[in-house]
């Protein structure tokens, strides 16, 4: 990733605005005044966390290890629907705690040459964000979900 910035104070503000967390966690990382205790408060953080949550109902919605890139950005980045809304969305292989919503629609997506569909969570029914299918066969991935960050958390183990 070419954006990966090299200097150790633009790294940690850089992980701290990009990686999935709960607000308060995100605040506490940019009162630490020191990058080293900023950094390895993330490293405690990623290691701890395992699956991100449905923020309402705490659900497993998908596993940490299904994270990846789908933009140059990373694997979050904010992007923006046709009313004007910002959706800060991150992109998961697999996302075993929804159920869909409806038809997939190639119109206004976000990924071109895919259709997306609106994702819930499958216990409590509140937006997730969407799963993305590649309408080619030959495109890679054949199928993503974009999840809202508002509406995930991670679920961090004791720490």
């Amino acid at each position: 990733m070419d954006s990966l910035p090299k200097d150790p104070v633009c790294l940690s503000f850089w992980l701290s605005s990009r990686l999935p967390m709960r607000d308060a966690t995100r605040q506490e990382l940019l009162t630490l005044n020191c990058p080293l205790r900023r950094l390895l408060r993330l490293v405690q953080l990623m290691q701890s966390c395992r699956t991100l949550v449905c923020a309402d109902c705490h659900t497993v919605i998908c596993k940490r290890k299904d994270i990846f890139s789908m933009s140059e950005e990373g694997p979050q980045a904010a992007y923006v629907n046709p009313y004007g809304h910002v959706h800060e969305t991150l992109t998961v292989y697999e996302a075993s705690g929804v159920r869909l919503q409806g038809l997939p629609v190639l119109e206004d997506s976000w990924f071109p040459g895919y259709a997306w569909t609106i994702s819930n969570c499958r216990r409590c029914y509140g937006h997730i964000g969407w799963k993305f299918t590649a309408v080619q066969p030959s495109m890679k991935p054949a199928f993503f979900y974009g999840i809202s960050r508002q509406h995930i958390e991670p679920e961090v183990d004791g720490v």
